[in-house]
């Protein structure tokens, strides 16, 4: 159980701000919260918990009139966890995250505690589960949520943004539907609504969610205002405790002898994907930052072979294996996942879900989950 916080500290004007641009003139989610819900975090595991160094990173380097846009927040978890590590920079940074609150495909495939305490027509209690859990937290002040659907609440706020009624979020965190190709939609909406500058992060980057992995991968090897991380992980003064936990992968071709670097980012299972300000040269090596978009001065190193890209973790195939881990069982041979399936119309894979909910998917015989490198 969390302990209830009965005072919560005055909201600040940038909170005032986009609560009255995006819910309307006067709204305020936790004015009048009845405790109606006891506090419970009966789902103690969040990944971004565990990754407070990346947190902490990505927090700092809010700048005062932006935000953090989280996106899929089910009872609180990880909004708390970016609203503390802005506290510890001494940052009055603003969630606003964005959910239905309704479940995804998994909890409803499981039922149970997923979808918490349920009202008499069966429908999910989650939205008053994250409430009582951020008004505990004693983070109510920081943490605007918004009932919507993904993308139609990352269309909104970028319609908002466009038309100057709010600002872009300097952050924005993807863990919503899991599924493919729903996951590609999402990002691409959030890359919408991203500012140059900006970063695009997302949780369960991991062979568990091959459809995660396969809508990152074929983002990151189309789009073209992606930056190369190579000129931002050691200039960006953020990242500069991290950048020996850093990882990338890498995308395999049929048509190509060697792997190319996918322009990512990867720290534990969560994935890094920062926008390119196209008409700022990007930093080379031994080059001081001078143009960085955001105005964060650093080096990279010049006297080391890492700097050209992350050292890369997974190998991955935009189509699917040849010789996945099934097909080198059935055929008794080795190595596995070193053959890529020929190329294949994008956003038409058949991906297999793999994690919370899923069976193992025998009858998927092209799982596309990256393999370990």
């Amino acid at each position: 159980m969390i302990p209830m916080q009965q005072l919560q500290p005055q909201l600040s004007q940038n909170y005032e701000l986009l609560a009255d641009r995006i819910l309307g003139q006067g709204y305020r989610p936790f004015a009048e919260h009845n405790q109606s819900t006891s506090a419970a975090m009966w789902y103690k595991f969040s990944a971004l918990s565990e990754e407070h160094a990346l947190s902490e990173a990505l927090a700092s380097g809010v700048p005062e009139d932006s935000y953090i846009l989280e996106v899929g927040s089910f009872i609180g978890n990880s909004a708390i966890e970016w609203a503390r590590a802005a506290q510890n920079h001494g940052r009055n940074t603003t969630i606003v995250c964005v959910d239905t609150w309704l479940g995804d495909v998994g909890m409803w495939h499981d039922k149970g505690k997923w979808l918490g305490p349920r009202g008499i027509d069966g429908e999910p209690r989650l939205f008053e589960q994250f409430l009582a859990n951020v008004h505990a937290s004693g983070f109510s002040h920081r943490i605007l949520p918004v009932r919507m659907s993904s993308v139609n609440g990352l269309k909104y706020l970028a319609q908002l943004a466009s038309a100057d009624r709010i600002h872009r979020p300097h952050v924005i965190y993807l863990d919503a539907a899991h599924e493919y190709p729903e996951t590609g939609f999402e990002i691409r909406s959030a890359w919408d609504l991203l500012p140059a500058g900006g970063f695009l992060v997302g949780d369960d980057y991991d062979f568990m969610w091959p459809a995660v992995q396969q809508a990152v991968n074929e983002f990151a090897s189309t789009a073209t205002d992606v930056e190369p991380p190579a000129s931002y992980m050691y200039s960006y003064r953020h990242f500069k405790r991290i950048s020996k936990e850093l990882f990338g992968a890498v995308l395999l071709r049929p048509s190509l002898a060697e792997a190319q670097p996918l322009p990512l980012l990867l720290k534990g299972r969560q994935w890094i994907l920062r926008k390119a300000d196209l008409g700022v040269p990007t930093v080379r090596r031994g080059e001081m930052s001078q143009t960085d978009p955001l105005g964060h001065r650093g080096r990279i190193p010049s006297n080391t072979s890492s700097i050209v890209q992350p050292r890369p973790a997974f190998k991955c195939c935009l189509n699917g294996w040849v010789d996945h881990q099934w097909a080198c069982n059935a055929t008794k041979t080795a190595p596995c996942y070193t053959r890529c399936n020929h190329a294949a119309g994008l956003l038409q894979q058949n991906t297999c879900r793999m994690g919370m909910g899923a069976k193992a998917p025998r009858e998927c015989r092209w799982p596309y989950a990256c393999w370990f490198y």
